[in-house]
Protein backbone atom coordinates (compact mmCIF):
# COMPACT_ATOMS: atom_id res chain seq x y z
CA UNK A 1 0.00 0.00 0.00
CA UNK A 2 1.38 3.77 -1.34
CA UNK A 3 0.56 6.36 1.30
CA UNK A 4 -0.91 9.26 -1.25
CA UNK A 5 0.61 12.69 0.18
CA UNK A 6 -0.10 15.79 -2.56
CA UNK A 7 -3.98 17.43 -3.04
CA UNK A 8 -2.99 16.30 -6.68
CA UNK A 9 -2.22 12.54 -5.97
CA UNK A 10 -5.50 12.18 -4.26
CA UNK A 11 -6.93 13.70 -7.04
CA UNK A 12 -5.93 11.08 -9.61
CA UNK A 13 -6.67 8.37 -6.89
CA UNK A 14 -10.32 9.43 -6.97
CA UNK A 15 -10.17 10.17 -10.32
CA UNK A 16 -9.30 6.28 -11.03
CA UNK A 17 -12.12 4.93 -8.78
CA UNK A 18 -14.53 6.75 -11.06
CA UNK A 19 -15.14 10.40 -9.95
CA UNK A 20 -14.96 13.03 -11.80
CA UNK A 21 -13.45 16.24 -10.66
CA UNK A 22 -13.66 19.00 -12.71
CA UNK A 23 -12.98 22.22 -11.50
CA UNK A 24 -13.41 20.40 -7.24
CA UNK A 25 -10.00 22.12 -6.87
CA UNK A 26 -11.28 25.65 -7.90
CA UNK A 27 -14.27 25.87 -5.75
CA UNK A 28 -13.59 28.61 -2.27
CA UNK A 29 -16.56 26.62 -0.81
CA UNK A 30 -19.95 24.49 -1.35
CA UNK A 31 -23.30 25.47 -0.97
CA UNK A 32 -25.40 21.77 -0.19
CA UNK A 33 -29.45 22.93 -1.33
CA UNK A 34 -32.12 20.41 -0.23
CA UNK A 35 -34.03 19.73 -3.80
CA UNK A 36 -32.58 20.89 -7.67
CA UNK A 37 -35.10 23.77 -7.90
CA UNK A 38 -33.67 25.70 -5.11
CA UNK A 39 -29.97 24.85 -6.39
CA UNK A 40 -30.93 26.04 -10.20
CA UNK A 41 -32.69 29.12 -8.53
CA UNK A 42 -30.24 29.99 -6.63
CA UNK A 43 -27.30 29.33 -9.27
CA UNK A 44 -29.49 31.14 -11.71
CA UNK A 45 -31.25 33.90 -9.76
CA UNK A 46 -29.64 34.54 -6.64
CA UNK A 47 -26.48 34.45 -6.90
CA UNK A 48 -26.03 36.99 -10.21
CA UNK A 49 -28.60 39.14 -8.55
CA UNK A 50 -27.57 39.17 -4.83
CA UNK A 51 -23.69 38.36 -4.90
CA UNK A 52 -22.82 38.99 -8.82
CA UNK A 53 -19.20 39.23 -7.97
CA UNK A 54 -17.56 36.18 -9.79
CA UNK A 55 -18.04 33.40 -7.17
CA UNK A 56 -15.98 30.05 -6.98
CA UNK A 57 -18.92 28.68 -5.08
CA UNK A 58 -20.66 25.43 -5.99
CA UNK A 59 -23.34 24.09 -5.08
CA UNK A 60 -24.92 20.15 -4.84
CA UNK A 61 -28.51 19.50 -4.50
CA UNK A 62 -29.43 16.76 -2.01
CA UNK A 63 -32.70 15.19 -3.88
CA UNK A 64 -34.84 16.40 -0.71
CA UNK A 65 -34.37 16.55 3.03
CA UNK A 66 -33.83 12.57 3.09
CA UNK A 67 -30.70 13.02 1.47
CA UNK A 68 -29.49 16.02 2.62
CA UNK A 69 -26.87 14.05 5.97
CA UNK A 70 -26.12 11.50 3.79
CA UNK A 71 -24.73 14.12 0.92
CA UNK A 72 -23.37 16.38 3.04
CA UNK A 73 -21.45 13.92 5.01
CA UNK A 74 -20.16 11.89 1.78
CA UNK A 75 -19.04 14.90 0.02
CA UNK A 76 -17.14 16.19 3.08
CA UNK A 77 -15.27 12.65 3.33
CA UNK A 78 -14.28 13.70 -0.64
CA UNK A 79 -13.72 17.02 0.25
CA UNK A 80 -11.21 16.47 3.18
CA UNK A 81 -9.84 13.36 1.09
CA UNK A 82 -8.74 15.67 -1.78
CA UNK A 83 -7.72 18.67 0.37
CA UNK A 84 -6.27 18.08 3.35
CA UNK A 85 -4.72 21.34 3.28
CA UNK A 86 -6.71 24.03 5.93
CA UNK A 87 -7.67 26.77 3.52
CA UNK A 88 -10.02 23.68 2.59
CA UNK A 89 -11.53 22.80 5.70
CA UNK A 90 -15.14 23.61 6.66
CA UNK A 91 -15.88 25.46 3.33
CA UNK A 92 -19.19 23.99 2.82
CA UNK A 93 -23.37 25.06 3.89
CA UNK A 94 -26.17 23.21 3.94
CA UNK A 95 -29.54 25.01 3.23
CA UNK A 96 -32.87 23.55 3.71
CA UNK A 97 -36.74 24.24 3.83
CA UNK A 98 -38.13 25.13 7.37
CA UNK A 99 -40.40 22.09 7.59
CA UNK A 100 -40.07 19.58 10.11
CA UNK A 101 -37.97 17.55 8.43
CA UNK A 102 -35.60 20.17 7.40
CA UNK A 103 -35.23 21.35 10.71
CA UNK A 104 -34.54 17.77 12.16
CA UNK A 105 -31.60 17.22 8.97
CA UNK A 106 -30.24 20.46 10.27
CA UNK A 107 -30.08 19.12 14.10
CA UNK A 108 -28.56 16.28 13.03
CA UNK A 109 -25.29 17.94 11.27
CA UNK A 110 -25.26 20.38 13.98
CA UNK A 111 -23.66 17.43 15.92
CA UNK A 112 -21.42 16.82 13.42
CA UNK A 113 -17.74 17.95 13.66
CA UNK A 114 -18.48 20.94 11.98
CA UNK A 115 -19.30 24.50 13.10
CA UNK A 116 -22.61 24.73 13.68
CA UNK A 117 -23.27 28.13 11.64
CA UNK A 118 -22.71 26.12 8.18
CA UNK A 119 -26.39 24.50 9.06
CA UNK A 120 -29.33 26.30 8.53
CA UNK A 121 -32.91 26.05 7.15
CA UNK A 122 -35.05 28.84 6.09
CA UNK A 123 -38.08 30.19 8.15
CA UNK A 124 -40.82 28.60 5.80
CA UNK A 125 -41.73 25.18 5.26
CA UNK A 126 -40.99 25.11 1.27
CA UNK A 127 -38.37 26.77 -0.67
CA UNK A 128 -41.60 27.13 -3.47
CA UNK A 129 -42.77 29.29 -0.64
CA UNK A 130 -40.78 31.80 -1.53
CA UNK A 131 -41.91 32.50 -5.12
CA UNK A 132 -43.40 35.13 -6.12
CA UNK A 133 -46.61 35.53 -5.50
CA UNK A 134 -47.91 35.09 -9.63
CA UNK A 135 -45.76 31.51 -9.98
CA UNK A 136 -47.04 29.93 -6.80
Amino acid sequence: MKLVESAEARSDVLRDLGYDLRDFDLAQGWLILEESSAERITLDYLIPRFAPKPTRIRTVSAGGTGGVESTFLEFGKLVLFVHREEVFKRRAWVVVAGDASGQDAVDKLKKTTWPTDRFRFFSKPRFEDYYAHRFQ
